[in-house]
């Protein structure tokens, strides 16, 4: 389902998860988008509605990673700003995560630019950009076990083992964080990894995490010929499984 909004000077502009607004100068981006106004015998405009700066986002930089955004856009949408309780999507933040903290969270109402539907506004949630981007569908993360040996060699006549490739294993992703990772030891901190992810322990068994050999190569979804950044875990003391049935694992990068 599309959800539309007037773009002001004409126009429409179809809503999408990440897109980005500026609001009072902080970048936020729709995690959560839906109808709103549903059986409403009225279609007008939300009150309080303003102008705002929109940017579409265009997905993740095949070999960075960073995600990129369309041209600025001007649409109108009334804002609400919510609290910062853990509840929902809240689950991702850290008490590590330092001065990301407090989150900025809010929702939004736009008018439907489709007047055939039966909802008149479009309802949004908008989260800061650090956390708005952890959210896993932008992630293509594959587990590679470390290669197969299909023949002994001879290592008297300097012949190596001759190995397999092992067929890439694909995580069920449910956080991504390509930050730095730090923990607060008093009033210095210390780093344990290069990024942080939480993966489904259903089918992931802890030695298979820790062979020795296997890596975990993170790329964007749904890019061909993308160069996916590959890591390595870094020891059993940075994996944690979690209440979720999910393990928390940090990373340390391999190469650049």
């Amino acid at each position: 389902m599309a959800f539309t909004t007037p773009i002001v000077g004409g126009g429409t502009a179809t809503l999408g998860h990440l897109d980005k607004f500026l609001i009072d100068g902080e970048p936020l981006v729709i995690t959560g988008l839906g109808s709103h106004g549903t059986g409403l015998r009225t279609r007008r405009e939300p009150p309080a509605a303003v102008p705002k700066t929109y940017y579409p986002f265009t997905g993740l930089n095949p070999v960075t990673l960073a995600p990129t955004w369309g041209a600025a856009v001007t649409i109108r949408v009334q804002l609400k700003t919510l609290g910062t309780g853990q509840t929902g999507a809240s689950q991702q933040l850290l008490p590590e995560d330092g001065p990301d903290m407090p989150l900025t969270r809010k929702k939004g109402y736009l008018l439907e630019a489709n007047a055939g539907t039966d909802y008149p506004h479009v309802q949004i949630e908008l989260w800061d950009l650090v956390h708005g981007l952890m959210i896993p569908d932008l992630y293509a993360v594959n587990l590679i076990p470390p290669p197969v040996v299909t023949g002994a060699g001879d290592p008297e006549l300097s012949i190596p083992p001759t190995t397999t490739p092992a067929a890439a294993v694909t995580l069920t992703v449910r956080k991504v964080d390509l930050r730095e990772q730090w923990v607060f030891e008093g009033n210095s901190r210390r780093k344990v990894g290069d990024a942080l992810i939480v993966v489904s322990r259903e089918g992931l068994n802890l030695d298979s995490l820790l062979a020795d050999g296997a890596f975990i190569e993170v790329g964007a979804v749904g890019v061909n010929g993308g160069t996916a950044r590959k890591y390595q875990m870094t020891g059993p003391d940075g994996i944690t499984p979690l209440v979720t049935f999910d393990w928390s694992i940090y990373l340390q990068r391999v190469g650049v």
